[in-house]
Parts: structure tokens; sequence; C-alpha cells
């Protein structure tokens, strides 16, 4: 049963109005979600009336507190006090707090730099097919490492290609040094003893190594010829390294792999990598020129049962976080801290390629969506510009926008998925993407799963 949205504002309360949502079909506790960011808090029976009442009525503590006298009988002093309780812990959880403006400005935090076009592999399900080689010259590479960090950038990803190939690499990590995180994206075949302990001793990194199969047979199937125990030997040369807790493991879904995830899983559980990422395969680049084969059998069922896997049963394998890959799903409300509450990064990073052409995101890379060039532009001005100003208002629009989403209790919590997914599934922005009724399902099973839980314990 989808749960009711109690729509009039809260009145009484230290901190504004604020609307609940209740779902049905409980007794006891029951969940709250936030009007207008991604924050919910399970509840108590009491707890849920006294802000039902709150909401719907309009007529503040006092009312909320009549309400309690009449159901239960209690007194009136005890009634106001146990109102009163509820706000002020709902207020201590954060719940009631004031949102952030709607419409703030984008504000660069994060930067995706691709240092080279050149690689060791040639995966047919590559993002990027790059038949000229570019390498971005290291003065200009330089220069938007400081500019990005003097400005207040908080995390650095290094890819490629293949960013271990770039010939100015350890200059590049003299110059990062311990100022900023910095995440290099790497097949983790070029992983020696020597660069292993220099990222030890040079920076504060960490390294997301591509790695599609738990066997050589299927790994080597896809990247190549001894892309798997390269893979292997890099991951233990950062761990003699003392870097061991800093490895994740991305595994791009693949008809190849798509049947053995748990097994690859496992593999990480074994070689000591405590979490995997499962990406989902799209038709872009290398991929979209190999579809017909590369995409062969990759459906909305075939995704479906893999996040129904690892989000029924988040602890299938308790020494590795997995995840599953399902765009607009999180029950952490983290991204309620970022500047525009969202969690997508669009307006919040720049993804720069090595002929210095700027992108707002990683999937969002065609020439519709070019921001302008960081050789030509600074970085503050590409996060100015209007291009980001218009995909930044539509990100922070779609939610109320789109008129599914408009009307959903998880709006703010899903915030109508991904945009780009949306654009490759529907070949617009201002779309859902192909998972929206996959989301519903998840959110609901989910919150069911936590007030089952909640009454357990009130019952053991």
């Amino acid at each position: 049963m989808m749960p009711k949205q109690e729509t009039e504002p809260t009145q009484g309360t230290s901190r504004g109005a604020l609307c609940a949502y209740v779902p049905e079909g409980t007794e006891h506790d029951g969940i709250l979600l936030h009007p207008t960011t991604p924050r919910w808090v399970a509840v108590n029976r009491t707890t849920r009336q006294i802000m039902t009442r709150l909401s719907a009525t309009g007529s503040g503590q006092e009312d909320a507190a009549a309400f309690l006298v009449d159901t239960y009988g209690i007194p009136l002093a005890t009634a106001r006090q146990d109102v009163a309780r509820v706000v002020d812990d709902l207020n201590n959880q954060g719940f009631l707090q004031q949102v952030a403006p709607e419409q703030p400005r984008p504000q660069l935090g994060a930067l995706y730099l691709m240092l080279t076009e050149r690689c060791n592999l040639a995966c047919a399900h590559c993002f990027g097919s790059y038949p000229t080689r570019r390498e971005m010259p290291l003065p200009e590479v330089l220069r938007i490492i400081d500019e990005f960090i003097s400005g207040g950038g908080r995390s650095l990803v290094l890819s490629g290609g293949e960013p271990l190939l770039y010939p100015g690499l350890e200059e590049v990590v003299a110059r990062i040094g311990r100022r900023i995180p910095v995440q290099f994206c790497t097949n983790g075949m070029l992983l020696d003893a020597r660069l292993a302990h220099l990222f030890a001793q040079a920076l504060s990194p960490s390294f997301q190594v591509s790695l599609d199969g738990d066997t050589a047979e299927i790994h080597d199937a896809i990247r190549g010829p001894n892309a798997f125990a390269g893979a292997l030997q890099g991951i233990r040369h950062l761990q003699e390294a003392g870097l061991g807790d800093r490895i994740s493991l991305a595994t791009t879904v693949h008809p190849k792999n798509k049947d053995r995830l748990p097994e690859l899983v496992q593999l990480a559980a074994n070689l000591g990598v405590s979490k995997v990422r499962f990406i989902p395969l799209r038709a872009v680049g290398r991929a979209a020129e190999t579809w017909g084969c590369t995409g062969q059998g990759l459906d909305v069922a075939t995704y479906a049962a893999i996040y129904d896997r690892y989000l029924r049963n988040p602890q299938d394998t308790p020494a590795v976080e997995v995840k599953c890959g399902l765009s607009g799903f999180s029950l952490d409300p983290a991204h309620a801290q970022e500047e525009d509450g969202h969690w997508c990064p669009i307006g919040r990073q720049l993804v720069i390629d090595p002929a210095g052409e700027t992108y707002p995101c990683v999937l969002l890379m065609s020439a519709a969506d070019r921001l302008g060039n960081a050789l030509e532009a600074s970085l503050q001005a590409l996060t100015d510009g209007e291009a980001m100003a218009r995909l930044h208002t539509l990100k922070l629009s779609r939610e109320e926008s789109l008129p599914g989403c408009s009307v959903c209790n998880w709006k703010n919590l899903c915030q109508a998925g991904c945009m780009a997914t949306a654009l490759a599934d529907k070949g617009n922005l201002m779309a859902v993407d192909d998972f929206c009724a996959y989301r519903d399902m998840a959110y609901r099973r989910a919150f069911d799963a936590i007030l089952a839980r909640r009454q357990e314990k009130k019952t053991n």
C-alpha cells in the first residue's frame, strides 16, 4: 500500500512549517519523510499521531495535545509535554530544520580530470573511443590542479584512458601532494611496487580498480590477455604499500559477467577488498559502436534481478560493501548536507577530457553537453557559465516538474533519478528513466523492512 501524504503544514515548531508523510498499513510505527529534503525518520505511534495531527490541522501543538487528551484520556499537562518532546526530538535530529535556498548557484567541489586517451587495453565496452590518443599538456594539468585546490576543491579523480600511462604522472603526484584526496581510476595492470610506494608516501590516495570478472577467463575475455593477473598483482602491490583499505573494485555489468557477480563479490572478500561498485553498461563511446554484441541481454529485468539481490541482502557478503548501481535509490540522507541538497553532482563537479573540453558529468559528454574548454577558461568561469546553470536548474527542478514525480512520496529521496540515464532511455533530460517503477517498489520494500525490524525488537 502506498504511503499517505499529509500535506498541510505543521505549525508551532521552533523551525517553522513542516509537511509530514505518514505511511498507512501499520498500527504502530511509521516513517516521516521530510517535504523538501532527502530526510526521513522512523517514529513510534505516538509521534506519528502527533505529527499527523499537526500536519492535518494547521492549528499547532495545543490542538495536538488536545487530540492526545481525547484519545488517551491523559492530563492536558502530560499531553503538552508529549507534544513538546516529539517536536524537540525531531528538531534535535535535524528533521525540522529550515531548508536551503531552492536555487543555490553551482559550486565546484569535485574535479574528474582525464589525463590521457592512451590505454594499455582496448575494452569493447569502454565509454571512450579514442582514435587520437591525446594527452593534456603537463603545464595545463598542473595549472588546473592548482586552480582547483586554491578555489576550495574537495575531491579529485584522475582518469583516462589509463592515468598511470600519463608521462608527467610523477610531476602531477608531486603537485597534488597531500593537499587534497585523489582517486585513481585504473585497470591496475601498471600498479607496480615503485608506484604504489610513491603514492603511499606522497598522496592521500584511493584506487578504483576495474575488475569485470572473478576469473581470468571472464575478465580477460572482456578486457584483454593477462588483464586479470595484472589487476590482481596491482592490488597486491597497493596492499603491500599499506594502501589496502583505499581500494575498491568497479565492475561494469556485461553479458559475460552478469550471472557471476556474487562470485566477484566473494573474490573481493578473498582479496581483502572491502568495496565493490557495479556500473550499468551504457551505450556510449566504444560500447555504442559494438552495442549489438556488447549490450546483448542487458535489459530492465536483468538489472532488476541484480538490484534485488543486493538491496534485499546487503550483508550477503558481510566483509564487502556493494553498491549495486541503482541511481536514485538511497536511504542515506548524507546528500541533504550538500549545497543544493541533491545526490546528483551536476553543478558541483567538472569533467575535463585531455583536450580540455569540459562537461558536467561523465555520462553527459556529448557536444550538446559541453560547458567550454578548461584550456581557454577558468574553472570558475566554466562553473558559473550559462551551460552549467541551465543543467543545474534542470536538475533541481525535475522532481517538482515531472508530473509523476511531483506527486510521488519518494521524490526528495529519488529526485527523479539520473537525468543522464533518462536521456539515454527516453531521449529527454526531462523524463524518468526505465527504473522509476522499480525504485518505487524498492523504497516501499525498504521502509517496510525497517518498520518490521522495529516492531520485532519491541516484541522480543
